[in-house]
């Protein structure tokens, strides 16, 4: 196995790339061959958010060690709130144990939607097809979102988020830097623009490794 070079920059932005680019390489083979302790190549991945939940060791450090609730630890892990809780119960971790109600669905306030009739028209429903997404669409008139669908091919339209790309791009990173970190807009603002959850938001905020600010959803 050819040795690896060190990535250039040691900022974690950096590190944590070049550690997903090898995490096919045990951590033990990954610091023999990039010529550091083992001990090293873990600080590195308990840091940057690059571990494995059956790594009992580096799992426990890292629970314990960040300040994520469970439904960002798992996206982050890429595991399911239940796969979480497994690990959590497994390996002995009782960081939640007085906080149960994380595990369960949280309640989140309703948003209050415009009522609308379901569009008959082609260029209507393009027209709001550009600001809404179909879910938003949906309750604004209070139809289900097959019904909004079923209005869609009827007319054709080429339900394309590339096409339509105007507020529906709460997932992209460019739209929460635009909107979140530049405009400074709160977790509410950017989730009723969107039509969907501040939570939501904050969740990919998270997965683009973008920080929410304290209170951002007021």
């Amino acid at each position: 196995m050819a040795r690896i070079s060190l990535p250039k920059k040691k900022d974690i932005k950096t590190v944590r790339t070049w550690l997903i680019e090898n995490n096919n390489i045990s951590t033990e083979d990954l610091a023999r061959l990039f010529g550091l302790s083992i001990n090293k190549i873990q600080e590195w991945k308990i840091k940057c958010d690059v571990i494995n939940p059956i790594d009992k060791k580096l799992f426990k450090i890292w629970v314990r060690y960040k300040h994520y609730s469970v439904s960002e630890a798992c996206l982050i892990l890429g595991i399911t709130p239940r796969s979480y809780k497994y690990y959590l119960n497994k390996y002995g971790v009782n960081k939640y144990k007085n906080d149960s109600d994380q595990f369960c669905k949280q309640e989140s306030k309703e948003i209050e939607y415009e009522s609308i009739e379901l569009p008959n028209t082609k260029a209507e429903l393009e027209d709001l097809l550009e600001n809404h997404g179909l879910r938003t669409i949906a309750k604004m008139a209070s139809v289900s979102i097959s019904r909004v669908r079923q209005q869609i091919r009827k007319f054709n339209i080429n339900n394309n988020r590339d096409k339509f790309q105007s507020t529906n791009q709460f997932n992209n990173i460019n739209w929460l830097k635009d909107k979140y970190v530049e405009k400074e807009w709160s977790l509410r603002k950017c989730a009723n623009e969107a039509g969907v959850s501040p939570h939501t938001i904050r969740n990919w905020l998270i997965f683009h490794n973008l920080k929410p600010r304290p209170n951002g959803s007021i």
